[in-house]
């Protein structure tokens, strides 16, 4: 690419095309737990980005900095690179905006900022009904109002707002057959919420549909979620049903 000769459309579109590359790249390592390899290929990806004038995908980049933040624990730095992004995106396709309010609800509520959360996710949510998935860019096609209603879940569960959070648990699961990931992740969430809430029959419930997911799931994030539902049952170790979901998970099969 470097030595070759081509039109500034089609470096442009080189350009693009290899940030899109490299952004995979960075999500799939941050899903595997590999946080300083994540990190370099995201800087990279966001180079090619400003190089082939892309500031949507730049945006994007951004936003999944500031989710990685979010799970790493570093709430300020979430909320700057959160809010980075929707600057950056300035009139941005609805679909996009939804991803990207979302990314800051999440930064808000680790960080305590209830009514910044709030707010955030409910532009979320407007843009979420306005979105078009026609004219929008292929690599955002994944973030559907599941995915929206995942992070709501979270985020209002860490605020300890159960009841609302756990108002979103039928949208999260309601997933594609093939998005085995997801629907762990959500399921570990939503388990872990009812056990923080009080309600140990429905969080093992939710705790057993989280075994069946887990022996065709590889991910750092998910036996990161399957850990804070066992450390959250574990309080309640010697309910003969609680015993019981904690060994099953605690199995190799289960966790994968």
């Amino acid at each position: 690419m470097l030595r070759g000769t081509y039109t500034a459309a089609v470096g442009r579109d080189l350009m693009r095309a290899t940030a899109t590359l490299s952004g995979q790249l960075a999500f799939m390592s941050y899903d595997a737990g590999v946080h300083n390899i994540a990190q370099h290929h995201v800087t990279i990806a966001l180079r090619l980005a400003k190089a082939a004038g892309d500031r949507l995908y730049g945006a994007h980049l951004l936003a999944n900095l500031a989710t990685q933040a979010v799970y790493l624990g570093h709430a300020r730095d979430a909320a700057r690179l959160a809010e980075a992004a929707i600057d950056g995106a300035g009139r941005a396709p609805a679909v996009i905006r939804a991803r990207l309010y979302t990314a800051a609800a999440s930064a808000y509520g680790v960080s305590g900022e209830r009514r910044a959360c709030q707010s955030a996710l409910v532009r979320a949510e407007r843009a979420i009904d306005r979105a078009d998935p026609v004219g929008s860019p292929r690599w955002v096609a994944y973030f559907s109002p599941a995915h929206f209603a995942g992070t709501a879940l979270s985020c209002l569960s860490t605020l300890r707002l159960f009841g609302p959070a756990l108002r979103h648990a039928p949208d999260a699961v309601a997933l594609a057959n093939q998005n085995v990931r997801t629907r762990a992740l959500h399921t570990a969430l939503i388990a872990t919420t009812h056990a923080r809430s009080g309600d140990l029959e429905a969080a093992c419930n939710w705790g057993g549909e989280l075994a069946l997911c887990m022996p065709a799931v590889r991910s750092a994030r998910v036996t990161h979620r399957v850990s804070e539902l066992m450390t959250t049952l574990n309080a309640h170790k010697t309910v003969p049903r609680v015993k019981k979901l904690l060994h099953t998970l605690a199995a190799p099969t289960a966790l994968g």
